[in-house]
């Protein structure tokens, strides 16, 4: 068994609520295995947390053990108006370069000093310090979620002697081509690269912190797809259990279960750990959907079901209702706008391979709703633990075709028309 699995499994152990993390309480319990004294503990426990989120994830945990990890800090200077930048410091102790992702989020009195993502890139051993935010007024705060650092795309040598290779899901075209719509396809990616060669091979994991963070799409047009898996992601152990491998494989094989609607059962798609890139300025970047820290499971999970349905083309394009029943096997309810209120309406005539397919059926069992009834109506829903997903799609009653017609959504609710999104709280304009 390798160190890293060791201290996986170890990590596992006092991982009491089983949800990726580790609390300062399961933190304490697994110090005092580790030798360290309560009264140290604050300290290590700060030391360990480099997010500074209040938990320890699993390539923190791995990370500190091994004492091989980056640093950054903000440092705020402002005036004596209570305005001005907050910048970071950044610092590389490692011997290859890294990537810090920063999303800013729920900012009051503060803007981002560019797109938000914001990226940095950090040779080995280097420091450097970026403003990111400006304070405009004061009292000021910020969140950032998430925050990640890994390492760039290794474009050296892969051990390759081992790794699995899918022969139903070949490394080209074939499993890239967009027969229905072919200016929308990949391509031809410069490079299939194992999705742990994305970052540090050393840290990769299947699952981290599982969070609907994670979902960051990449070339392929599949919101729904990625909608659906962050809304899913909220529930990290109903999303492990898709995975026959609860680990990172020596080989990269590994077996997702899905849901066959026509047949009415699981089934079981095997894949490797191969995703398609290009090169940017030199550095290999994923045409799908992109890790984030260094856990795989997203481009592993968007992988199967692109396969499921025959290549990456097939899935561009869908509805979530499709991607709902797909992972949980349970026919999912929508709920749409109409001028009687919202309505309520089941998908009918769904194919198991195609994500496009289906035709809504009224639900008479239920009366439409007003926007207060439907506000408690989805709240009930979440406090459930369901999972739901929303787009804009008609304004008026009519399909949003135009870039006119998709501005006034982006101006009236602050949303991209005709694109999903999870949803985590309930609010309605």
């Amino acid at each position: 068994m390798s160190d890293k699995r060791r201290l996986q499994e170890l990590f596992e152990k006092y991982d009491a609520s089983g949800d990726g993390v580790l609390s300062e309480k399961e933190m304490l319990n697994l110090f005092e295995h580790l030798g360290i004294s309560r009264a140290q503990a604050e300290e290590v426990f700060q030391e360990a947390d480099a997010n500074r989120d209040g938990t320890i994830q699993v390539h923190e945990f791995i990370s500190w053990l091994t004492a091989n990890k980056p640093s950054y800090s903000p440092l705020a200077s402002l005036g004596e108006d209570g305005t001005g930048n907050i910048e970071f410091a950044f610092g590389n102790s490692t011997q290859q370069t890294l990537k810090y992702t920063f999303k800013f989020m729920a900012l009051e009195n503060v803007e981002v000093l560019g797109q938000n993502p914001i990226q940095v890139v950090l040779e080995p051993g280097k420091r450097t310090f970026k403003p990111m935010l400006r304070v405009t007024k004061s009292p000021f705060s910020y969140e950032v979620a998430p925050v990640c650092c890994r390492g760039e795309v290794n474009n050296g040598e892969d051990d390759l002697s081992k790794a699995f290779m899918d022969p139903d899901f070949p490394h080209d075209e074939r499993s890239t081509k967009n027969e229905r719509f072919p200016e929308l396809d990949m391509g031809r990616p410069d490079r299939w690269v194992r999705a742990r060669m994305l970052g540090n091979s050393k840290e990769a994991v299947l699952f981290d912190q599982v969070r609907p963070q994670d979902v960051i799409q990449g070339h392929v047009g599949d919101c729904y797809l990625l909608a659906s898996l962050a809304a899913l992601a909220q529930q990290p152990e109903r999303l492990k259990s898709l995975f026959g491998e609860k680990h990172i494989t020596e080989d990269g094989k590994y077996t997702v279960r899905l849901f066959h609607i026509e047949k009415k059962e699981w089934v079981k798609v095997t894949v490797d750990e191969f995703v398609p890139c290009r090169s940017v300025d030199g550095i290999l970047k994923p045409c799908c959907a992109q890790p984030l820290g260094e856990e795989i499971w997203v481009p592993l999970l968007e992988k199967a079901i692109a396969k499921f349905c025959g290549n990456y083309g097939e899935i561009y394009g869908g509805m979530e209702s499709w991607v709902f029943n797909v992972l949980t096997g349970r026919t999912p309810e929508i709920l749409q706008k109409t001028n009687k209120g919202w309505v309520s309406y089941f998908s009918r005539d769904m194919k198991a391979r195609e994500p496009q397919k289906g035709r809504p059926r009224r639900n008479r069992d239920r009366k439409p709703m007003d926007s207060e009834q439907l506000f408690q109506y989805i709240s009930g829903a979440l406090a459930d633990k369901h999972i739901v997903s929303c787009s804009v799609n008609f304004l008026d009653d009519k399909p949003i075709r135009s870039p006119e017609v998709e501005s006034q959504v982006r101006q009236k609710y602050g949303v991209e028309a005709n694109h999903a999104y999870s949803l985590r709280t309930t609010r309605i304009p």
